[in-house]
């Protein structure tokens, strides 16, 4: 069975490549790459990912990702103020927490029974079911997010305009952390597409199909604007990998035991040596953010949308 294109629905498709033993489709009309999944097996595949979510966001969930998720929220209050934000696929619910630091009125949807508990600690509404069985109200929110999850939706179309609904006029819907299918990684066939593939992700956007997306579809009419970017750099988690074993490595090599330390104020000394790390993993988000710009070769996709009001 070939599944039709979930985001134009054309059925003019030919075969792209092969993941994980399982075959991607490249529509001729929008030219969006997809995983010939049925939609059921998408979906619980989502929903078995939260059975070891908690312990892989606590093994690796770097410091990096954390200053992105603040620079998120202040570039969403820079642009909108404050107000309700809701977080598709909040997961661990972390950047919903900077919202709240930052007075907004914090709305999460994810149907992972794990997700719960963050719900709980940090202080947010939780909806535990897929974004479109939510029966939110049309018109209800300034802001939507949505990171590192438009890859993995079964019907990436629907989704979005289920999103755009949601958002009041004039409100900001901001996408991003979806791999880049266009990335420079890709086009020179050295991805190894070890975090990107099906059926865990199963949608490969390049910056020309979700242009395609927003311009081309029903989505157009309530759009006021878009804009789409690439940033990161391809293949950066094999380079976070070897920084992180070499950070670990480093650590393990501790003090004998009941040695002295050479300092006499250790409290001060860590307080330092914290605010260092933080300026130093500041300014490398800053370079990765920036570095895969240029003609939408970086390893990753954002798109930032304004309803009409």
């Amino acid at each position: 069975m070939v599944k039709t294109c979930p985001v134009c629905t054309g059925e003019r498709v030919s075969h792209e490549r092969n993941l994980n033993d399982i075959e991607l489709l490249k529509c001729s009309t929008c030219g969006f790459v997809y995983a010939n999944l049925d939609d059921n097996i998408i979906k619980e595949d989502n929903a078995n990912y939260g059975e070891c979510a908690e312990a892989n966001y606590e093994t690796n969930q770097r410091i990096t990702e954390l200053i992105w998720f603040e620079n998120i929220v202040k570039k969403i209050t820079k642009m909108v103020g404050t107000g309700k934000v809701l977080d598709v696929g909040c997961g661990n619910g972390l950047l919903l927490k900077y919202f709240i630091g930052h007075n907004w009125q914090a709305y999460g949807v994810d149907l992972s029974p794990w997700s719960k508990k963050f719900a709980r600690m940090y202080g947010y509404k939780l909806y535990s079911c897929e974004l479109e069985d939510s029966e939110l109200p049309s018109n209800y929110f300034d802001a939507v997010t949505s990171t590192s999850t438009l890859e993995h939706i079964p019907q990436p179309y629907r989704h979005i305009k289920e999103i755009i609904r949601v958002l009041k006029p004039a409100g900001i819907a901001y996408f991003a952390g979806f791999p880049n299918y266009g990335s420079l990684a890709v086009r020179l066939g050295i991805s190894t597409f070890n975090y990107n593939k099906p059926p865990g992700h199963v949608n490969y956007f390049t910056a020309k199909s979700i242009n395609w997306l927003f311009s081309n579809t029903d989505l157009a009419k309530d759009i006021k604007q878009f804009h789409v970017i690439s940033y990161g750099i391809p293949e950066f988690h094999r380079l976070a990998y070897i920084i992180k074993n070499f950070i670990a490595l480093k650590k393990a090599k501790k003090l004998p035991a009941g040695s002295i330390s050479s300092t006499s104020h250790p409290q001060t000394k860590h307080t330092l040596n914290s605010l260092v790390l933080k300026a130093l993993v500041s300014a490398f988000v800053v370079l990765y953010y920036n570095i895969g710009r240029p003609f939408y070769l970086g390893d990753k996709l954002e798109v930032i949308v304004i309803k009409r009001s």
